[in-house]
């Protein structure tokens, strides 16, 4: 039924009610202008189906970011930096190889 369904709830509920989403299948840069990247709980409008084993989500709006880079600097300073920056780098790099114009290109992390 569902081919049905989408067009029913249409007709019976006003354009103004009618919540509008979009799916993705994939975690990423949304568009070639590296504004937005595409998180798990995003926000409202947008779905993202990821396997289960991904294990990141989009922090709460309402998060308090310098307290997150208090921790992150913690987490830097707990061992030597020899061992934390290949972990911060490892975190860090997927991210960001596109807006580097290395999207295509086969990163990793190697002591």
């Amino acid at each position: 039924m569902s081919p049905h369904l989408r067009p029913a709830i249409g007709k019976l509920t006003t354009v103004e009610d009618r919540p509008q989403r979009t799916r993705y299948y994939r975690t990423g840069w949304q568009d070639d202008s590296y504004t937005s990247f595409l998180m798990p709980n995003m926000d409202d409008t947008t779905l993202i189906s990821v396997p289960r084993q991904i294990a990141y989500t989009a922090p709460n709006p309402q998060a308090d970011i310098e307290l997150g880079l208090i921790s992150l600097t913690h987490l830097v300073d707990a061992m030597p930096a020899t061992l934390t920056a290949p972990v911060i780098g490892g975190l860090f790099m997927p991210p960001m190889l596109r807006p580097a114009s290395l999207g295509n290109e086969r990163s990793g992390v190697h002591p």
